[in-house]
Parts: structure tokens; C-alpha cells; sequence
């Protein structure tokens, strides 16, 4: 073992990097592989692939079965050969697939690999020919490379899509050669590096690759690193799996918890596998793709949420977060066709009562919340989701409640989008109404409760209950005091009606404050700005 192991580290900002000296990297995928220029990828679950060497002669068939309940988001077509001169292969070339006519672009080469041969490798999307279909064996018959040298082979990448959750899938492709005993760049190849978002648990995925030219029983290995870690030495597992000299070869892959980046690499070298004591293999490495699992999501930690009263408002319709809509039926939302059937989100967040009512309100509320990007919420889209079809099939008064309860909590935690935040801003405070001022105390105004605190300071700590209470009660108190503001309380009865409360139960405080809520949210302060 005399070549150097390579050990790439990640680079997290790019999606997809090569790295390895700046001397063998070629923009158009010639001795390394690189992004699919030209190509958008379709989002998927899954990568399916399959193929055929064509050395012993064309046409040649294989098959690429694909389960039933799945649908084929995109089909890409790959192939590779070995010319006598650099003008034999043009920069497009054409084969057939089950008859079909199919031009390629050359997406690396031509690569003067050894002597009078030069190789090149090209890609075709051919999803619109209906090659692979769902629940079949879809065998695919290849003919017409033309290569004078060596028709390496033909392989098919399909793309497909179980269900809603998608996977992570990046591809690499070009035409880089290897073979030991070569003078560099042609010793090895460049390693492909794949920058991915961390999770927090271990989570599989697969690696799916073609390579051309490997000839029967020659030593090779496959590298697979996690942020510059070697992770898996894979000996001699490159074998002519579909063909003399053509490769198609998919292994799974164990992607640790907070890995950034994963490293594929190919050698021609020999570690003492099944093969060993031949000559190592000289290769074409034509693509590598890696399916990876989505990230786990983090579970949220925020203590901010806006009431049902806020996104019922028209004029805080402007705030309701993609792909939501004050419109949008709450059944579609909620993936649930018989939650309030025919009824908008806006319509269950202005309904009155208890039980369902009550729930679809705050549900309607925390799921607004759960997708905004300017509200830190306690819960996820999928858990406020998951939270109420639990309860809806459940179908009892007291699953009702509890959930209700859950999702009311988060929702009365303090909205950053109303009047509350914007009062509690200090570039605001030029706009309090005089008298008022951010430095004046709390007890200058109520009669009860947080004694040396000022208006500001509780305005900014609305917490629970008591707390709570006064965070809405100042902001009420300010809309109240805003001129033309149509507050429905003059801020003497406002006071009057916080000290009242403040005197009272838990119940009593609690009612208060999401009467105040309610009437805060009414109150558009947008116009100061």
C-alpha cells in the first residue's frame, strides 16, 4: 500500500465540493466528478439504479425493477467508452434505449487515458420516455454505442418517491480516471465531497455509483469518509457487477450523528482482498450519488406565540406564513377532510365556544405559529398537526381539552408580531403616548402588584399569570392612550379593570388576560412605523 490515504475535509457553506489539488480539477467533470451542470435533480425518497456492459456486444437488456407505490420522479441515462482519438466522440452522442433515440451531452472527456484510447462519458434525462414505470420489473434494452475501443456500458439512475417525506439526494458526475501506475492526475481521482446538514441522531442512507473499465479480478477500493474521518474501506468490491468492465454499484451507507459532509473516494490499489496480487484495476468513475435520510428536527425551545384573536385579524393577514393563507381550509391544513369541513382557518379562529371549537381555534393558532419564521414557537408544524388529528380521532371532550390546553399555553406565550412587541421595542418608545414612557413605574399607574418594576421591564417579560397579565394590561394601556387607536376601554377603565382581576383567582387573571389579548389584537399599531 503506497499511495497516501486522502482525507478531505468538509466544507460546510457549498452543497456539493470537490476537493484535492487545484492542478487536477477540470470545470467540465474531465479527471474529477462535479455538479450535474445543466441538470436539475428531482427531489425524491429514494435512488434506484441499473445497467449493462456492452463489450460482448449489443443490444443487451437489463432491468430495473421498481416497487409498487411509488412514483418515478425523474429518469437519467448514463454511458461510457473508450475512443482511438479525441475527435471520434463529439460533444453529444447518440444510443438507444427499448428502441428509443436518445442524444446524450458529454459531461466529461475526452480523456487521453493511455496510449491511442480516450474515453468520454455523457448523460441523457429520459424520463419523458416512460422507460421505468411503478410495481414492474422494467427491463430496458441498450444499443448504439459506437465507441472504437471499448463500449464500456450503459446504466439508468431513476429517481422515485415513496410518500411526502423526501430524502436528501446529491449527484456527482463527469468521467475521472484512475490506474496506479500512471503519472498524476491519471494515478487516481479526486475525491467527491458532499456537504449535508447535521442531525442529531445516526441515520442511513445509500451510495449508488457507475464506473466504466474495471476489468474481471483487479484489486480496487472505495473510501468513505464523515468530515475528513475515514469511516469504511471497501476492498475489491468494484466486479463487473453488470457486465465485463461496467460497474453499477449501490452499498448502504451509516451517516453519524452531526456529520457535515460525506467523502466518497475510488483507488486503484490493493489492500489484500479477493483480488489481490493481480494488477489493480484501472477505472472510469462516471457518477456517485448519496440518498441520506433528512436531518432529525431539533425540538423547539421558543417561548413566543400569538393568540387565535391575532391571526383572526384582517389586518394581521399580511403576517399568516407560507404556504398558508387566511383561506385555506383548515381540512387541507390539517391533512384531515372531516375537521370543519368546508371551513377556512380564518372562519375556525373566529368561532366561539368550547370543546372542538376551542381546540380547532388554538390549533389553528399553533399551527400559524409553529410555521412562522418570526415567531419562536414551542412546537413544530408536524407536532401542532399531529397533536390535533390525535385529539379529532380520539373524539372525547377531555382529549379535546388537554390538547387545547397544550396548544393555548404555547399561543399565549407572548406574541412578537402585535402591539405588545411593538410597544416593547425601544426604537419604538419615541411613539409611547405621553405621559407615558418606558421608565415609568408599573405602581405610577395600577394599583396591584410588581412594585419597583417599570412599564418597559414588564412589558418585556410577559410570562405567565400574573405576569401575563400586566404585559397585556400595559399594552392595553398604551393602545388605549394612542390617539385614534379605537381602543374599547378608556385607560382609566382599563385600570380599573386589571386591579379588579389582579385581586382576584387564578381563573379570574387568567380570564383578564385573554380579554385583553383578544382586544390588544384588535389593534393595528402598524401605522406608526
Amino acid at each position: 500500500m503506497n499511495k497516501r490515504r486522502s482525507c478531505v475535509m468538509a466544507a460546510a457553506a457549498a452543497a456539493l465540493v470537490l476537493a484535492g489539488p487545484a492542478q487536477h480539477a477540470h470545470a467540465d467533470g474531465t479527471e474529477e466528478l462535479g455538479p450535474p451542470v445543466g441538470l436539475v435533480l428531482a427531489a425524491g425518497t429514494e435512488i434506484l439504479a441499473g445497467g449493462t456492459g456492452l463489450i460482448a456486444g449489443q443490444p443487451q437488456s437489463f432491468d430495473v425493477p421498481v416497487p409498487a407505490g411509488v412514483t418515478v420522479e425523474q429518469v437519467i441515462a448514463y454511458w461510457e467508452g473508450q475512443a482511438l482519438s479525441a475527435v471520434e466522440q463529439g460533444d453529444t452522442d447518440d444510443i438507444t434505449l427499448n428502441g428509443n433515440p436518445v442524444e446524450g451531452v458529454r459531461i466529461g472527456g475526452p480523456t487521453n487515458f493511455f496510449g491511442s484510447v480516450w474515453t468520454s462519458s455523457y448523460r441523457a434525462d429520459v424520463t419523458s420516455l416512460g422507460l421505468v414505470v411503478p410495481g414492474a420489473l422494467n427491463t430496458v434494452e441498450a444499443d448504439g454505442l459506437d465507441f472504437a475501443d471499448d463500449n464500456d456500458g450503459i446504466g439508468l439512475m431513476v429517481i422515485v418517491r415513496d410518500g411526502d417525506e423526501l430524502s436528501v439526494i446529491e449527484c456527482a458526475d463527469g468521467n475521472d480516471n484512475a490506474f496506479i501506475d500512471f503519472a498524476p492526475p491519471l494515478d487516481t481521482t479526486e475525491p467527491v465531497t458532499f456537504a449535508i446538514a447535521p442531525s442529531l441522531d445516526d441515520r442511513p442512507g445509500k451510495l449508488h455509483m457507475m464506473i466504466g473499465s474495471i476489468a474481471p479480478m483487479r484489486p480496487n477500493v472505495v473510501e468513505i469518509s464523515y468530515d475528513g474521518m475515514l469511516a469504511d474501506v471497501l476492498v475489491d468490491e468494484l466486479m463487473d457487477s453488470v457486465g465485463e468492465d461496467f460497474d453499477v454499484y449501490s452499498t448502504d451507507l451509516l451517516v453519524p450523528a452531526g456529520a457535515t459532509s460525506i467523502t466518497i473516494q475510488i483507488l486503484s490499489e490493493d489492500l489484500g482482498g479477493p483480488f489481490t496480487g493481480n494488477q489493480p484495476a484501472s477505472l472510469t468513475w462516471i457518477n456517485c450519488c448519496v440518498v441520506v435520510s433528512p436531518p432529525d428536527e431539533p425540538p423547539p425551545t421558543g417561548d413566543e406565540g400569538c393568540t387565535p384573536g391575532f391571526w383572526k385579524q384582517e389586518h394581521h393577514f399580511g403576517h399568516y406564513p407560507e404556504p398558508y393563507t387566511p383561506w385555506t381550509l383548515f381540512s387541507d391544513a390539517f391533512n384531515n377532510p372531516d375537521a370543519f369541513p368546508g371551513m377556512t382557518l380564518v372562519d375556525v379562529l373566529s368561532q366561539g365556544g368550547g370543546g372542538l371549537k376551542a381546540l380547532g381555534r388554538h390549533s389553528a393558532a399553533g399551527l400559524l405559529n409553529a410555521a412562522s419564521m418570526g415567531v419562536e414557537y414551542a412546537l413544530t408544524v408536524d407536532g401542532v398537526i399531529d397533536g390535533f388529528n390525535d385529539a379529532f380521532d380520539d373524539g372525547s371532550k377531555s382529549a379535546y381539552n388537554a390538547q387545547k390546553d397544550i396548544f393555548a399555553d404555547a399561543n399565549e406565550e407572548g406574541c412578537p408580531l402585535d402591539g405588545q412587541s411593538f410597544w416593547g421595542d425601544e426604537a419604538h418608545a419615541g411613539h409611547w403616548p405621553e405621559p407615558l414612557h418606558p421608565g415609568m413605574g408599573y405602581r405610577d399607574i395600577f394599583a396591584k402588584g410588581f412594585n419597583g418594576k417599570t412599564l418597559g421591564q414588564v412589558l418585556k417579560k410577559p410570562g405567565k399569570g400574573r405576569k401575563a397579565l400586566a404585559a397585556e394590561a400595559v399594552t392595553a394601556l398604551l393602545n388605549a392612550a394612542a390617539p385614534a387607536s379605537g381602543f374599547p376601554m378608556t385607560p382609566e377603565e382599563l385600570v380599573d379593570f386589571v386591579d379588579t382581576a389582579m385581586s382576584g383567582k387564578k381563573a379570574d387573571i387568567a380570564a383578564a388576560r385573554e380579554v385583553l389579548a383578544g382586544l390588544n389584537a384588535e389593534v393595528c399599531v402598524c401605522d406608526l412605523e
